[in-house]
């Protein structure tokens, strides 16, 4: 094993950005600490940004690391490419963990007063709160919080 492979699995480094370009990679792809898969995936877009993009889409495709893990890479993406994140959406509404729809909300609230935000159609918006709907009680309860600021950020477009 080599000196940076053994200082990344003893977690034995002040900050991802003293981590090359390939254990970067190897930290996010094999998810070896999950609490800096975040930070070297920033790192590594600053570096690599295709290289990143594919990492971060490969966990979201294969449902790797947990929900708050691909929550965070869902805000990674609506950064880089907010399209990506309505297309991710639109093709994986139906089964969508409610922490990680919860986060989409998020980003989405961010944005309602910006071009993005306001481009967004009655109809797209409107099959977000019919999702929300769908959702049990329980998980109502776990992103409420999010649900309400989406519907006050929206409420202009929904009336």
């Amino acid at each position: 094993m080599n000196d940076e492979l053994t200082k990344i699995c003893l977690h034995d480094y002040s900050d991802v950005k003293e981590l090359s370009d390939t254990s970067l990679k190897l930290l996010i792809s094999d998810i070896i600490d999950i609490e800096e898969v975040p930070s070297a995936l920033s790192e590594l877009y600053n570096r690599d940004k295709f290289g990143a993009m594919v990492l971060a889409e490969n966990i979201l495709k294969n449902n790797l690391g947990d929900e708050y893990l691909q929550g965070a890479i869902i805000e990674f993406f609506f950064e880089i490419d907010k399209q990506y994140v309505v297309n991710f959406l639109e093709n994986n509404i139906a089964g969508l963990n409610p922490y990680i729809f919860g986060c989409i909300l998020d980003c989405f609230s961010v944005e309602s007063k910006q071009p993005f935000g306001q481009s967004l159609t009655r109809g797209f918006l409107e099959n977000l709160f019919q999702r929300y709907q769908a959702y049990n009680e329980e998980e109502h309860a776990r992103i409420s919080d999010n649900y309400d600021w989406f519907k006050s950020s929206y409420k202009e477009i929904l009336i």
